[in-house]
């Protein structure tokens, strides 16, 4: 069986019945340490920063 069929065929048959198939994760030890309503100022903050330095600016 070629490997990219056997891989979606693994996949297929693992299906929603997996819990995790990686020990790793994109998350960060301390992601919930900071309130989430912080979190969303914040990067509104740096999204308005950034857009702000390449001259989009904003209406309020």
């Amino acid at each position: 069986m070629d490997n990219k069929l056997k891989i979606l065929s693994d996949w297929e048959e693992m299906g929603d019945s997996h819990v995790a198939s990686s020990k790793e994760t994109p998350l960060r030890e301390d992601a919930f340490e900071m309130d989430d309503q912080l979190k969303i100022e914040l990067d509104c903050q740096t999204f308005q920063r950034n857009h702000a330095r390449i001259g989009i600016g904003f209406s309020r």
